[in-house]
């Protein structure tokens, strides 16, 4: 096994303080610049194949097969390293003396909460759209609408109020109740599209209409869903 001493690998992040600055899909793009590794927990082999690296356990050390013969390389502070066997990146910290976990591949944004919210001044209009929307970023109502709430300031008298939307949404007022129940079967996903017709081209709409309404006054109502980050496909 050989020492080289001469070899060095390059961190692909800029030198002038402009780390913070890369966004995430920039930092990933860089790191595909960086060597790649087997694995860091199986045991170096005897024989490798031509320019494949190993992560040896015991010391830690990235070994390279060329030529023959296993090279173990300096590792420069900050080096990231591709693990196959984990589907990740690892990155040199000599603090520690050991590789830590930089992201895996299989790394997700979370989503990212979003509410659609409106009011309804005065006496609740019976059989009629009471609230429209027309798509401009995606829209996601998680199953049963957690997070959502509807009230009145007058509650129905005599009947109760049940509100109809897409995908099965409904939200019921019992009579005499100003707090509005949910209904959600399932997700209920609206995307917008842009077209060669304008940005509205078969774009989701959802729609909430009134049923009966029993004198009830001044609805309000808010849907608490997540939209999936804009970069994501």
């Amino acid at each position: 096994m050989t020492v080289v001493h001469s070899f060095q690998l390059h961190t692909s992040f800029p030198q002038h303080g402009w780390e913070e600055m890369m966004t995430e899909n920039l930092v990933k793009m860089s790191q595909t610049l960086n060597p790649r590794a087997s694995s860091k927990t199986t045991a170096l082999p005897a024989i490798g194949q031509e320019d494949e690296a190993y992560i040896i356990p015991d010391t830690n050390q990235l070994a390279f097969w060329t030529m023959d013969d296993w090279h173990i390389m300096p590792i420069p502070t900050g080096v990231l390293v591709f693990v196959e066997d984990e589907q990740a990146y690892f990155r040199w910290n000599p603090l520690v003396s050991d590789w830590t976990l930089a992201f895996p591949l299989n790394y997700s944004l979370p989503d990212i909460p979003k509410t659609l919210s409106f009011y309804a001044p005065g006496y609740i209009r019976p059989n009629a759209t009471i609230f429209n929307y027309v798509t401009a970023e995606e829209f996601t109502l998680r199953a049963g609408a957690p997070g959502s709430h509807a009230r009145l300031r007058v509650p129905p008298v005599g009947g109760s109020i049940v509100l109809t939307g897409n995908n099965g949404l409904t939200i019921t007022f019992a009579s005499g109740s100003t707090e509005g129940v949910f209904s959600q079967p399932e997700d209920a996903v609206y995307r917008f599209f842009e077209g060669p017709e304008g940005p509205f081209a078969q774009t989701d709409t959802f729609t909430l209409r009134s049923g009966e309404t029993y004198d009830a006054m001044d609805l309000s109502v808010t849907l608490a869903g997540v939209a999936r980050p804009p970069y994501e496909s």
